[in-house]
């Protein structure tokens, strides 16, 4: 993939997100939160499988790294548990070449794959790519328009074939607008509310802005909907 790349592509979903770390090696725990602080939102951390089960069910993060080998409860230990909780969560186990046995034993428990000790940065980030799109993390703030123009809520762009499609701030407070209101038609008022709360305006001025963003999104993206207001349609 190459750390490039990974960063046009994915940093700003990353930092979104929340990853969960657990390792009993204090330095290993120590360098992979470190590593991961650089591209997730938040680290958590935990230093068996039982402290890593209530961290899971109080926080939610948004995948699961954990070591395999550890005290008390081990990686397989609890990726049973969250699999018996979420049977699509993302789970990436931790291991050293020398438990590369083991890891036929995470295949059949259907984690999305390993990251081996020590640890090299771009496989670290692919192996965690793919964990996040295999569970559709990556996909889930992905709206598609009819024209196969993309909005990605994650990151607040709109993009054609990865080409960033610019938003002036009033097309971006009436697509917000439509996006939380979708299924159902706005009324002019509604606009009107949303885009001019404190200023007078005139229709031509909310004509020209549902013509601009119209442009960007496509005609047919947008519905006229007679006598009422206007209506977003998404790509089926």
């Amino acid at each position: 993939m190459g750390i490039i790349k990974f960063m046009k592509e994915n940093a700003k979903v990353f930092k979104k997100l929340t990853v969960l770390v657990v390792e009993d090696e204090a330095d290993v725990l120590n360098d992979m939160i470190q590593m991961l602080l650089i591209f997730f939102k938040e680290v958590l951390q935990a230093s068996n499988g039982e402290e890593a089960l209530r961290v899971y069910e109080t926080k939610k993060p948004d995948i699961i790294l954990s070591d395999i080998q550890m005290p008390r409860s081990d990686g397989f230990w609890l990726a049973d548990k969250i699999r018996a909780i979420d049977k699509n969560a993302p789970i990436l186990l931790i291991s050293s070449y020398s438990e590369k046995p083991l890891l036929i034993v995470a295949i059949n428990m259907s984690v999305d794959g390993y990251i081996l000790k020590p640890f090299d940065l771009e496989e670290v980030l692919q192996a965690i790519t793919k964990s996040l799109r295999r569970s559709g993390v990556l996909e889930k703030n992905i709206i598609c328009f009819k024209n196969g123009i993309s909005y990605n809520d994650a990151t607040k762009e709109l993009s054609d074939n990865g080409l960033i499609i610019d938003l002036g701030p009033k097309e971006y407070a009436l697509l917000s607008l439509f996006l939380r209101n979708q299924n159902r038609t706005l009324t002019q008022q509604e606009i009107f509310i949303e885009l001019w709360p404190f200023d007078e305006v005139s229709d031509s001025a909310l004509k020209g802005i549902l013509h601009r963003l119209r442009k960007k999104i496509g005609d047919e993206s947008i519905e006229n909907v007679k006598t009422s207001g206007w209506r977003l349609l998404l790509d089926a």
